[in-house]
């Protein structure tokens, strides 16, 4: 199975933020002082999470960088921009 796919069901399944939605309810019921209080230690971890999971495909989009030019190169210079 690809990965993007099966990333992709998990965020589309309803029970996953079903799960979601009651462990934030918990969470801002039970325990808000506490979640409060690991809240600067939480932005400080998301720094590297986005780094390594909005980065990771740098580089692989060389496929694309030539889509229309390749006609310049086939009519021998007679159009030139």
């Amino acid at each position: 199975m690809d990965n993007e796919k099966s990333g992709n069901i998990f965020w589309k399944n309803p029970i996953t933020w079903l799960c979601l939605v009651g462990v934030g309810y918990w969470v801002y019921t039970y325990h808000l002082e506490h979640a409060m209080g690991l809240l600067p230690y939480g932005i400080l971890l998301l720094c590297p999470l986005m780094h390594i999971f909005h980065h990771g495909h740098h580089g692989h989009h060389s496929h694309h960088e030539h889509s229309g030019h390749e006609d310049d190169k086939h009519d021998g210079g007679q159009n030139a921009r």
